[in-house]
């Protein structure tokens, strides 16, 4: 257990969240239209400039994988040098509905040039139009894909790690258990960060953040509600990873959470499972910052801790692969 859990909000949150009070632009996903919730995301990105003025790397290429019944993105992005390069697969988050590649560009330049490694950023298949675990299955095709391709991304297959925020994290934790138990590709090291591992429920982290920043406890029931289908889904281990009975034989992790986060008591769940059976565990615990620790838009507003958190996960991957 990490001390304190939950302190003040960081002053430069609360400044921002109450402008979004005064102004009437703090809007949830949950009062939205599926629709609606990504067109708020695309309107966002625009107002803050997401993709411009991005930061600088050796090389950005994009790919089309083949999946079961579509097709996927990936954008592959490699540091300056000849490689071969250590290789993130960065999973995206936005609830499983909502936010893109695009969205998750500016932390994706960040982490390359950060952790010197080569990061393929996957574009899996939203719900509620591709709920679980379609998701997941496009992010396992997605490494495979690496493992079997590293010339394409200038990467050392024995060296990879993946990683992700929010259902990201989800995705992260849930494909570690999958390519262990399929004997798939050897994963070195994850990173979820502000994982959600479990239903919504009645921690005490719900119970005190249920309007916490950038992600309530209505929010995270809503987003829930899209991507499972029924309670057999809602218990499968794939889509709520604390269901798993045994954790052991997961790779190694870096996690992050966060004081005013309704998931906070999930990744702390995690981090203490995992060190029950053996698994070298790194946390990082923000105690006065909410579900937005290390979201684009704090990245861009230069928040102080969000700054550190991003430097967290890279000395993650730098020490760990």
């Amino acid at each position: 257990m990490v001390e304190p859990l939950r302190t003040e909000l960081h002053p430069e949150v609360r400044q921002l969240m109450e402008e979004k009070r005064t102004e009437g632009t703090h809007v949830r996903s949950s009062q939205l239209s599926v629709a609606g919730a990504r067109q708020l995301q695309r309107e966002t990105m625009e107002q803050i400039g997401w993709l411009e003025d991005t930061e600088e790397v050796g090389n950005v290429r994009q790919y089309s994988l083949d999946a079961d019944g579509g097709t996927i993105p990936v954008r592959i992005y490699t540091p300056s040098g000849t490689g071969p390069f250590p290789m993130l697969l960065w999973i995206h988050g936005g609830g499983w509905v909502r936010d893109s590649i695009d969205g998750n560009d500016p932390i994706c330049r960040t982490l390359t040039n950060r952790a010197n490694c080569a990061v393929v950023s996957v574009g899996y298949r939203l719900a509620p139009e591709h709920p679980f675990p379609i998701g997941l299955w496009d992010c396992y095709t997605a490494l495979e894909w690496m493992r079997e391709n590293p010339e394409i991304v200038l990467g050392d297959p024995d060296r990879i790690a993946v990683g992700g925020k929010s259902a990201g994290g989800n995705l992260t934790v849930a494909l570690a258990l999958l390519a262990r138990d399929r004997d798939g590709p050897s994963i070195a090291h994850q990173l979820p960060c502000v994982p959600v591992l479990d239903r919504p429920r009645e921690t005490d982290s719900y119970k005190e953040n249920a309007d916490g920043d950038g992600l309530s406890g209505a929010d995270m029931k809503w987003y829930w509600e899209r991507y499972i289908r029924d309670e057999i889904d809602a218990a499968n281990r794939y889509a709520a990873p604390l269901q798993a009975r045994e954790l052991s034989g997961v790779p190694p992790a870096t996690v992050v959470t966060a004081g005013f986060d309704p998931l906070r008591d999930d990744g702390i769940e995690y981090v203490r499972r995992l060190k029950e059976v053996g698994v070298p565990v790194t946390h990082h615990h923000y105690p006065d910052m909410g579900h937005s620790v290390t979201s684009t838009a704090f990245h861009y507003q230069d928040i102080g801790r969000t700054r550190e958190a991003i430097e967290a996960i890279a000395e993650g991957l730098q020490k760990n692969l």
